[in-house]
């Protein structure tokens, strides 16, 4: 009895979301910085890109690749909106090679050494006095000085806050929904444009 009841709870937990805040390191959380929910003209982006500024990737979703603005060794990818959304997520990517299991692993940057909160304000600072980005300095320094690996930074029931990569914000709610992590799957390889993105 106590060991059908042990299953029963197991299978509950796979599926369904447990509120909490606390979750667990993405496949990619040592060299990864997620931002969403950033009000964003991409149309704007893209009239700035060039053949040697930017690079387009179309795996499971559009984005556009460019170079930080903070450190030129890092990589700034850009999702492209789908449907009627009007807002994008940045990631921000150290520089890695893929072990034989497809898992990213840093190379040129230490993740715990690597300034993350001025890499996001710097970036969004740019993206912000080029056009693409609708937001306040007050905005960017709120969600720069949340910034740190292996994180989603979001807005989230009225502010800007930070969770784990497996938690999703629940409007109606007030806690973070989370999830099981996952085995994970491969990452991308990583690239670069030539040249660093200019405003005009």
């Amino acid at each position: 009895m106590k060991k059908r009841l042990f299953v029963f709870l197991f299978a509950l937990i796979s599926i369904f979301p447990i509120a909490m805040v606390h979750g667990c390191m993405s496949f990619n959380g040592l060299v990864n910085l997620t931002i969403r929910d950033l009000r964003a003209d991409v149309s704007v982006l893209k009239k700035l890109c060039t053949a040697d500024s930017c690079l387009s990737t179309n795996g499971s979703s559009k984005s556009i690749v460019l170079r930080s603005h903070f450190d030129q060794r890092v990589q700034v990818n850009i999702s492209e909106p789908t449907g009627d959304e009007q807002t994008i997520s940045i990631n921000i990517r150290l520089p890695y090679a893929l072990n034989k299991h497809g898992a990213p692993i840093p190379t040129e940057i230490k993740p715990e050494i690597y300034n993350w909160k001025g890499s996001a304000k710097t970036d969004l600072m740019f993206l912000k006095e080029a056009g693409v980005l609708s937001m306040t300095d007050t905005e960017i320094k709120t969600i720069a000085d949340l910034a740190e690996p292996g994180i989603i930074i979001h807005y989230c029931q009225g502010k800007w806050s930070q969770t784990q990569s497996n938690c999703q914000c629940r409007p109606d709610k007030t806690d973070v929904a989370c999830y099981r992590c996952g085995g994970g799957g491969s990452s991308e390889q990583f690239s670069l444009p030539k040249q660093l993105i200019q405003k005009k």
